[in-house]
């Protein structure tokens, strides 16, 4: 008998079904690499937000003054604060502990009541922690293009690679860094922001009212 013609994919065929999945693929790789990158940089600000807070807390467990014992049944009260220094060039940041331990805060001409000691080694400095940015995550405002989480019309400067608001302080344990002082209620004694970014999104985390932290996402022309 003779055999029945059977059909199949011709050569054309199956090139163009190749292709076809090919471009498939590699629209789903794309799309999928760009949602892990969103997500990290989601996780990073989430976190940063958490260690912020974790500071904060931190210097409200502690309080204003550490009671030390002094020998001979006698006992010494030191002045303490916790500092969250921000290095914007290492995309790091770190969490201490201050305590004044020669007691001379506010004392000396180079210091100011409640900071440490300008250019000694002579007070404590304890780390609570010490944390790095995930690769890929930068201090910087990215895409965004006015200040975090307020609404307002004013621009961030562009030219600034790494945005940190906070006052540089040159004292221990901040070196020059951007930094956060915690009293013992939790405030701070500045506002400021503390921007993040894959340089495709943006997140910010604002202190609109001191010892007040929120989180806001850049959506393309506003602040979410």
């Amino acid at each position: 008998m003779p055999l029945k013609n059977s059909s199949g994919f011709t050569l054309l065929e199956m090139l163009i079904v190749i292709a076809v999945v090919g471009i498939i693929a590699s629209i789903a790789t794309y799309s999928f690499s760009d949602l892990l990158r969103s997500w990290r940089l989601k996780d990073a600000a989430n976190q940063m937000l958490e260690d912020v807070r974790d500071a904060q807390n931190e210097a409200m467990r502690i309080g204003d003054y550490v009671s030390i014992d002094n020998g001979a049944n006698a006992r010494r009260f030191r002045q303490q604060t916790v500092f969250l220094v921000l290095d914007a060039a290492s995309g790091s940041y770190e969490a201490w502990q201050w305590i004044d331990d020669n007691d001379d805060s506010g004392v000396d001409a180079t210091d100011n009541n409640g900071y440490p000691d300008n250019g000694t080694d002579e007070d404590t400095y304890i780390q609570i922690y010490s944390r790095s940015l995930p690769d890929g995550v930068s201090f910087s405002s990215g895409p965004a293009s006015r200040s975090a989480c307020t609404g307002a019309a004013n621009s961030l400067d562009p030219t600034t690679p790494a945005l940190i608001t906070f006052d540089n302080k040159g004292y221990k344990p901040c070196n020059g860094n951007n930094c956060i002082q915690f009293d013992a209620q939790g405030n701070i004694n500045d506002k400021g922001n503390i921007y993040l970014t894959d340089d495709r999104n943006a997140w910010a985390i604002n202190s609109l009212e001191p010892g007040f932290f929120r989180l806001c996402r850049w959506t393309g022309n506003s602040w979410n």
